[in-house]
């Protein structure tokens, strides 16, 4: 991260991954964190957070989806950016984003149709598809 000064604020994304008993199986080792919904021991969901995670997720499908359509599953492709689109719909209709972060998101959403339009045909992601999900995902990516 680097030197962090006063009134400077750093995002960080993580994730954790825990590693597995060599004694249990993978089953009995999963975990679930809940926080409780109505609680005054929990903070209220950060929405800029959610945004970054969002933006995040979108560039991950963005890259799998190229890799799916460079695989000639254009169709498994399709859906990954289908749902991603809704995921980000669904977010925006039931969680409470300022106006500059709705924009973004609808911005995002944008950017997502745009890659899938070039996932028509093999034809379209040879011509100008994968070149446009390596753009976009890239940009995304840099942006964060």
């Amino acid at each position: 991260l680097g030197d962090v000064y006063a009134e400077e604020t750093r995002d960080v994304l993580t994730e954790i991954k825990l590693a597995v008993p060599t004694n249990a199986t993978a089953a009995a080792a999963a975990s679930d964190v809940y926080r409780p919904m109505h609680s005054a021991e929990t903070c209220k969901e950060n929405m800029y957070v959610v945004v970054q995670l969002l933006r995040v997720e979108a560039t991950q499908a963005m890259k799998e989806a190229n890799d799916m359509a460079s695989g000639n599953h254009l169709a498994k492709a399709n859906d990954t950016i289908e749902l991603k689109i809704r995921e980000i719909a669904g977010r925006l209709a039931v969680l409470d984003f300022d106006k500059d972060q709705s924009e973004f998101l609808s911005n995002l959403q944008g950017d997502l149709r745009h890659v899938k339009a070039g996932l028509e045909s093999k034809l379209t992601f040879k011509n100008f598809g994968s070149k446009r999900l390596n753009n976009v995902s890239l940009m995304n990516r840099r942006q964060r």
